[in-house]
């Protein structure tokens, strides 16, 4: 598998996932988005291969197009180290009622659309790190749903959709402690630890 999606491995922000992903003190990391699996997901995965223990990834993609292209592309990596799920993390339900994001209105926004025909799993247990680069409505409800329960946070494309979620956590800081805030690397990438 080659590192050709839109995160490599020489960037900023895949040299970090790639040494929070050897970081022993986290064993469960969940991704949401992960498209083909050749960007984030081979940063995080290169870096759990180089550890000698059960810690593992758990990818979301909703888009069955994307989610069959990941499946083949993480095909010679061992299931007790990634599995790719075409799920939801939330719910339609669980989505913000905003009306308009993007200029779109919710029921014609493409990611909600697969998000409905992939349905969503029951909430994750011991989840430690949370990789968010999934569409608009969903990314808040899955920080809304999870920021309780993680250890780290990590935001891609902080110059749209997460900038409310990163506003939150700056406004937060008893409770965590930024780690690394790139708005200009690509689109923005953003993560912080739970104090």
């Amino acid at each position: 598998m080659q590192n050709t999606g839109e995160i490599k491995l020489n960037s900023g922000m895949g040299q970090f996932l790639y040494s929070i992903s050897k970081n022993l003190n986290y064993k469960k990391y969940v991704e949401t988005g992960t498209k083909n699996a050749d960007g984030s997901t081979y940063c995080i995965l290169k870096g759990l291969n180089e550890r000698g223990d059960d810690a593992m990834l758990i990818g979301f993609e909703t888009n069955k197009t994307f989610f069959n292209t990941a499946i083949r592309n993480l095909r010679h990596f061992p299931p007790s180290k990634v599995s790719i799920l075409n799920k939801s993390l939330v719910s339609m339900d669980e989505l913000p009622d905003w009306k308009i994001w993007n200029g779109k209105r919710k029921e014609d926004y493409s990611y909600n659309k697969d998000l409905m025909a992939a349905g969503a799993v029951p909430m994750i247990s011991n989840l430690d790190v949370l990789l968010l680069d999934s569409g608009g409505w969903s990314r808040q409800a899955e920080w809304d749903k999870y920021k309780d329960v993680i250890k780290v946070i990590i935001l891609d494309d902080t110059s749209g959709s997460t900038s409310l979620i990163k506003n939150e956590l700056l406004t937060l800081n008893t409770k965590w402690k930024m780690l690394a805030n790139c708005p200009d690397e690509r689109n923005g990438w953003f993560a912080a630890e739970k104090i």
